[in-house]
């Protein structure tokens, strides 16, 4: 199973134990641009059933996550936003849909192609293997001009096989 590493930001409501995960994407909505600093907002989409959840908000490539604050338009609590660094995530978790049907489109060609590959060298050393041979009949023949001389008693021909 391959695994990608990204920053994640963990909230948990902050009164009791967590529930469930939610591994959420934490796409760029908007971006604001002064000197030297950005304001990012990342708008993420998710119903949560009732209860105490940690929803796990990848930034990939985040490394500064200083000022960051979560809102939400429901009554929800959000507690505090906790930084995990190198946090394991299997690959393709947060594909979106037509993310999802590509990835399997590219899994499925490097897998033919593998196969085709494969085939390919099986084919090629079956080649060699009957070329290697041609060669040594020739040899054994005087047919080539490295080749062996055929011994004139049938008895030496074993010895020399």
């Amino acid at each position: 199973m391959l695994r990608l590493f990204a920053t994640l930001v963990s909230l948990v409501a902050a009164k009791t134990s967590v529930a469930e995960d939610f591994l959420i994407r934490g796409d760029i909505s908007s971006a604001t641009l002064y000197a030297g600093v950005a304001e990012v907002e990342r708008l993420v989409e998710l119903d949560v059933p009732q209860g105490s959840h940690r929803l796990l908000v990848a930034i990939p490539g985040a490394s500064n996550l200083t000022g960051l604050t979560f809102t939400t338009e429901s009554e929800a609590e959000v507690g505090m936003p906790q930084p995990l660094v190198a946090f394991p995530i299997t690959l393709g978790a947060l594909d979106t849909p037509e993310q999802a049907v590509a990835r399997g489109a590219v899994e499925g060609a490097v897998s033919q192609l593998r196969t085709t590959e494969d085939a390919l060298a099986r084919h090629e050393a079956t080649v060699e293997a009957k070329e290697l041979q041609i060669d040594y009949l020739r040899a054994i023949a005087g047919g080539s001009p490295d080749g062996a001389s055929m011994p004139d008693d049938p008895d030496a021909l074993t010895a020399q096989l």
